[in-house]
């Protein structure tokens, strides 16, 4: 693997930075309070661009006065570093007066030092610039007669920022600078920033959240790439993160994860987060800020004595304290604080015990950190059952305001330390995300309010993202991190997440590029496919290569071969002479030029044909012939070679125009077998209940009685939904149920259910046999139960369901349904969803289905699927075979092989979007994107009703 590979894509980039600009910053709050003192001196200063000078000044016979820069920064510096403290001396002070005395600031040192008597008299300061009467110097020449002695004066004053720098009297600021100075040593910021800081959280707590499992989630797969992360503690991280389940329930314990933030001797950690396996007691250590985060060990017990080892380095040490409150780390009256409580660890097994009656850990005899390290977790850091960023981000707010009201305490004068508190807050916040921002990475040691102020803004707001990127890849930051390298026997991860998007990607383009949108209406409650768009960039085409259609252009079939991608860029690859390159295809030239990795293109064009010294082969030459064709016919052809089956040019506005009839007004989902609707099948369901409360549609559960207890429990469950208006169905006592029971279909839905008395039992595959014949008797619109439909305002402003003032017409053999998506998981290229379908009874298109399944059923292989049982989903690949076939026997794969056959118009949509999934530069020489959504719109109306969950039940 290429350790230079991005970990997260500038989507997620994007993000965090985003929500870090809303971080509370005390350099933006300290400009804006000098604006509001200088607009009350009619003072015209802008803070950022109008230095505080520190001068110290000498009279040396010959050559006048001369002027050495001890310090000079902007005011928001000089506030936020609390320019001249206010107990510097009293001998400095009176001197300060002296040099600037009232509005005039007049030079008038005579009689404070003899040697600085002015040879020209009294004279204002900015005259004396302006005449050439002061020197600015490197160093001022030595006093006596060794040139040893350092006499000289100070002066403090305000000039105006140019470039290149001058002090004279155009940049002075005529103004006494002791009025700045007791401003910023009176001004009272605490009030200010606290509710700085309850803002952010109040608006940015969901951002936060996303932002800090996005960090995780790179953490992860930087550490892929460097070797030192194994694929059960990928699986781990995973799985904690809510990316892979291996159970269809949302909680961490259902899928094999025990998380909980650190603690020592009962103090909690606001975000080190301890993960271990509960099978096999593998422990994962996060410990954010750190350039490899993500610590391995065998189990618990390994992890509490590394982390007393590193308790034995002080610097280790100080690096953990700040994973906790400040609050916690000193003594209190009969408890140890952190900062002891390591100490004590450190020493652990201790040569000698030595300790007093009065010790409370007399009893103990000793720092024992396989007690003290998460000390009675179940009380002081709980187990997180559900989202773990959440959880953290909850813990990151207690813990800012916790420190808040710690740390900077309400006094008459602001000193350097406390002003160093508010910078200690913000970088808290800012912290975890150092491998996301790499720019954060040099105000992680910053030591300046300046430093901190000008690096944070090029953090947020750099341009050149692609070289922070790379420094951060080889960066190694922090004292906590993991050791290189894995042991002996143990496999090493080699998935990054991204790479393999997770549930149903759209392919759409946005802003002429492949991309999907970030902010879906209803965000899942699952977060893999919500994480997949932060990582995009990472995504890699698969195996699969697109298949040559006939009558395609031979040249370009030989020279140019479409690796297939889940919907984020199918790769074109070609030699244009120096090896396989990634190209983009240029419809308006119908040619091709190399693509770069980083999405920028070559200024060559080339062109697929006979090689000129060897007719038979086929090559990618320059394009030089001014007479090539290049009209609709030769770009159809092109793509036909690339496995697109378009008939250029395309009337879309034609399509979906076929007058048709509205489907029964009707929603249902079906729910089979033992299991009890729970987690993300009981939100979406509360979700659908409420959006057709003020419906003409109806929602109806068909609920499966066939094994009673379930039936009971999920009856008990329902009551309130039905309360709500949800209507419950028996599904083994509806008339469709016993035509069904009696038809040839009937045997495959009964294998599904049973799966070899029970051991290869699939519902979704039952669900998915059953469907086609509810449809056909019934009409209306199938919904899989962990779909979401949509609401929005009506006319008056009201919240309705979308499916209300969505036209929802079709023809007798027509179908309803969504855009064309992509799955990973199924193996599923740009095709029509299962999930939602609408439908008239009666349409002959949906007894072809069932035909279809029932033919693929009756062969070897489909008898065998039912037979062996379900692998589980840890063993990656085997799990992957099997639901590639399901997809195959009764899945989308079987739908969509009808429609290729007997729906032309959905056949011509699904390979507009086919196209649109392509690297593709000029694309409105192919196609009209406008007329693309509107035919969209009429051909697949479900696209704007409802959203595709992703619980993954197969």
């Amino acid at each position: 693997m290429n350790p230079r590979q991005p970990v997260v894509g500038a989507a997620g980039q994007d993000y965090v930075k985003a929500m870090l600009g809303s971080v509370p910053r005390p350099d933006r709050s300290a400009s804006a309070a000098i604006r509001e003192w200088a607009s009350q001196q009619r003072l015209d200063v802008e803070p950022d661009n109008t230095l505080a000078v520190t001068l110290h000044c000498k009279f040396v016979p010959k050559r006048g006065w001369l002027a050495k820069i001890v310090q000079q920064m902007s005011l928001t510096e000089a506030l936020l570093g609390n320019w001249q403290q206010s107990g510097y001396s009293k001998v400095a002070e009176q001197t300060a007066q002296l040099l600037l005395r009232g509005g005039t600031a007049t030079v008038d040192l005579l009689g404070v030092l003899p040697e600085l008597s002015l040879p020209h008299g009294r004279a204002p300061w900015a005259q004396a610039f302006s005449n050439g009467q002061v020197t600015i110097v490197d160093e001022l020449p030595g006093s006596g007669l060794d040139h040893d002695i350092d006499v000289h004066t100070e002066f403090h004053g305000l000039f105006r920022q140019t470039a290149p720098m001058r002090y004279d009297a155009s940049t002075y600021v005529q103004f006494d600078a002791t009025t700045f100075q007791s401003f910023i040593w009176q001004l009272d910021f605490q009030g200010v920033f606290k509710r700085q800081l309850d803002d952010f959280w109040a608006h940015a707590a969901s951002q936060y959240s996303v932002s800090a499992c996005i960090a995780f989630l790179a953490a992860c797969n930087r550490q892929a790439l460097r070797g030192n992360l194994s694929e059960q503690g990928r699986s781990l991280a995973w799985r904690a993160a809510g990316v892979e389940r291996w159970h269809h329930g949302a909680n961490l314990s259902d899928n094999g994860v025990e998380a909980r933030l650190l603690n020592i001797n009962g103090y909690p950690s606001s975000d080190i987060l301890c993960l271990s396996d509960m099978r096999s007691r593998l422990t994962l250590l996060y410990i954010p800020g750190n350039a490899a985060p993500l610590h391995e060990f065998a189990n618990p017990g390994a992890m509490r004595a590394w982390l007393a080892r590193q308790c034995r380095d002080a610097d280790k040490r100080a690096a953990l304290l700040a994973h906790f409150r400040a609050c916690d780390i000193p003594d209190r009256i009969g408890r140890s604080g952190l900062r002891r409580v390591l100490q004590g660890m450190a020493d652990f097994p201790p040569r000698q015990i030595i300790l007093p009656a009065t010790s409370v850990y007399r009893l103990a005899r000793v720092w024992n950190p396989h007690t003290l390290i998460n000390y009675k977790a179940d009380t002081s850091s709980p187990r997180i059952e559900y989202n773990l960023f959440e959880a953290l981000t909850v813990a990151q707010r207690q813990r800012s305001q916790s420190d808040a009201d710690f740390l900077i305490t309400r006094d008459s004068e602001v000193t350097k330390a406390a002003w160093r508190s508010y910078f200690y807050l913000t970088m808290n916040l800012a912290t975890p995300f150092l491998l996301v921002v790499p720019g954060l990475l040099p105000l992680a040691a910053v030591a300046g309010v300046a430093q901190f102020t000008v690096g944070l803004d090029q953090a947020l707001h750099g341009k050149d993202v692609n070289q922070q990127l790379e420094g951060a890849e080889q960066a190694v930051f922090g004292l906590l991190n993991a050791a290189p390298g894995l042991a002996r026997g143990v496999k090493a991860s080699k998935a990054l997440f991204g790479q393999r998007p997770i549930g149903f990607i759209k392919p759409v383009r946005l802003n002429g590029r492949i991309g999907y949108p970030l902010s879906p209406v209803s965000p899942p409650r699952w977060p893999g496919p919500a994480m997949t768009p932060y990582f995009q960039d990472l995504a890699v085409a698969g195996d699969q290569v697109a298949t040559t259609l006939p009558g395609a252009d031979s040249h370009v079939a030989r020279c140019v071969t479409r690796r297939k991608a889940f919907g984020t860029g199918d790769e074109l690859i070609g030699d244009a002479g120096n090896g396989p390159h990634p190209l983009y295809y240029d419809a308006r030239q119908d040619s091709f030029v190399l693509k770069y990795p980083n999405g920028t293109r070559g200024a060559q064009h080339y062109v697929a044909s006979a090689d000129p010294l060897q007719p038979s082969i086929s090559r990618l030459l320059p394009d030089t012939d001014p007479l090539r064709e290049i009209s609709p016919a030769s770009r159809s052809r092109t793509l036909r070679a690339l496995g697109i089956d378009l008939q250029l040019p395309i009337d879309l506005d034609a399509l979906g125009t076929a007058p048709g009839i509205p489907v029964p007004r009707q929603v249902f989902h079906i729910w089979l077998g033992d299991r009890t609707i729970a987690g993300d099948y009981l939100a979406a369901l509360d979700n659908n209940v409420q959006a057709l409360r003020n419906s003409d549609f109806t929602l109806k559960l068909y609920l499966s009685n066939a094994n009673p207890q379930a039936f009971e429990r999920n009856m008990t469950l329902l009551q309130p939904r039905i309360d709500r208006g949800l209507k419950v169905a028996v599904l083994e006592q509806q008339t469709f149920y016993h035509q069904f029971a009696a038809s040839e279909y009937f045997d495959q839905y009964q294998a599904a259910l049973e799966g070899n008395g029970g051991v290869a039992s699939n519902f979704s595959s039952a669900s998915d046999i059953l469907r086609y014949r509810i449809l056909h008797s019934e009409g209306g619109i199938y919904l899989d139960i962990d779909d979401h439909l949509l609401v929005g305002p009506d006319a008056t402003g009201q919240l309705r369901a979308k499916i209300d003032s969505v036209p929802l017409t079709t023809p007798l053999d027509g179908l309803l349904l969504r855009s064309p998506v992509c799955n990973a998981q199924l193996g599923m290229y740009t095709s029509y969803n299962t999930s939602m379908i609408g439908s008239r009874a009666g349409n002959p298109v949906l007894n072809a289905i069932s035909d279809e399944i029932l033919g693929r059923y009756l062969t070897p292989e489909g008898q065998a699927f039912y037979e062996a049982p379900k692998p589980p989903r840890q063993h990656a690949a085997a799990f992957q075979a099997y639901t590639e076939r399901l997809n195959t026997l009764t899945g989308p794969a079987v739908l969509n092989h009808v429609i290729d056959q007997r729906l032309p118009e959905l056949y011509t949509f699904r390979q507009v979007a086919d196209l649109a999934n392509m690297h593709t530069l000029n694309y409105d020489a192919l196609l009209d994107e406008a007329a693309q959504r509107r035919a969209e719109l009429r051909l697949l109306p479900l696209e704007e009703v409802a959203m595709a969950g992703n619980a993954q039940g197969y």
